[in-house]
């Protein structure tokens, strides 16, 4: 894989798909954008931001060209046959050029606001083949092709590669948080691995979470919805346990906060609507009122089963 850096002195660098092997290929450019490959030709171009040039070298960083120059502001870029085609801010276009002079600049379309990317997609430059495409390297998750020895397993953020080199771990231990509209995901270790945001969709307002290390599920109460909800970590397997159905039961319950009992498969909740402690089995089925007292006004909940 082929990246700008920006981080420092800019420069273009690679490495393996793994992230191994790592090298500048070129050192001395500006803030180097719109990267593309001409995979016919094996040549690299980039756009720069600083300089308004369009570039290009071979695949290794050398024999450098200036490919189109005087640019207001080019950006993206892509490579199509014998032109490169890129955007521009200033001009709010499309242009194109041919890839080896520069000459026959064409508007391919203007007056774009906010034009940013541009891609070409054609046979001709999504051709190839790796390790990976095939049984995706017998990997349980990620399948990284390398040069020399065609492919490595990998995994996603916060799981670990198992002895086999094959299958990956989720982690035993975690923190979870919520914010407003995300359920996010920190391991605590001596490699300070980042947080990350859960791919569990649609939610509104996360005010109370909980987590069920029998079915691996998330649960959590979304106070725009009025529900209890959940899913697995990957956001499959998402539904709705609780919830306030026109008509229903449960109108204007407004769930509070939730602890799950593991063992007897209850979620026990409170609700600042009716003030009362809820059980629920993880089903959604309703069990019944386990606290209720005129005076009484529940609201955070732990169980110690």
């Amino acid at each position: 894989m082929y990246w700008t850096e920006w981080g420092g002195k800019p420069k273009i660098d690679r490495s393996a798909m793994d992230g191994t092997g790592r090298i500048t290929l070129v050192p001395n450019v500006g803030r180097a954008n719109g990267l593309t490959i001409d995979y016919a030709e094996r040549r690299l171009y980039w756009t720069d931001l600083d300089t308004t040039l369009i570039e290009s070298s071979n695949m290794l960083g050398l024999d450098r060209e200036v490919i189109a120059d005087d640019l207001p502001h080019p950006f993206g870029l892509t490579q199509y046959q014998d032109y490169i085609y890129w955007t521009d801010w200033s001009q709010r276009s499309i242009e194109r050029a041919n890839k080896t002079s520069g000459q026959n600049r064409t508007v391919i379309q203007g007056h774009l606001d906010y034009v940013m990317d541009i891609l070409v997609f054609h046979s001709s430059r999504q051709g190839g083949w790796n390790a990976c495409a095939s049984t995706n390297g017998q990997c349980s998750h990620l399948c990284l092709a390398v040069p020399i020895s065609s492919f490595v397993c990998g995994c996603p953020a916060h799981f670990s590669l198992n002895y086999d080199n094959k299958t990956c771990s989720a982690p035993t231990s975690f923190l979870l948080f919520s914010q407003k509209s995300a359920i996010n995901r920190m391991v605590i270790d001596e490699h300070q691995s980042p947080d990350i945001i859960l791919p569990i969709h649609s939610l509104r307002n996360v005010r109370s979470i909980d987590y069920d290390p029998l079915d691996k599920q998330l649960y959590w109460i979304d106070s725009k919805q009025n529900s209890i909800r959940r899913a697995q970590e990957n956001g499959n397997m998402s539904m709705t346990v609780v919830w306030s159905p026109v008509g229903g039961p449960n109108v204007g319950l407004q769930p509070f906060d939730l602890s799950i009992d593991i063992y007897s498969r209850f979620i026990y909740w409170t609700s600042e609507v009716t003030n009362v402690i809820n059980v629920t089995r993880t089903d959604g089925s309703r069990v019944g009122v386990v606290l209720r007292g005129e005076h009484d006004k529940p609201r955070a909940i732990v169980v110690n089963p």
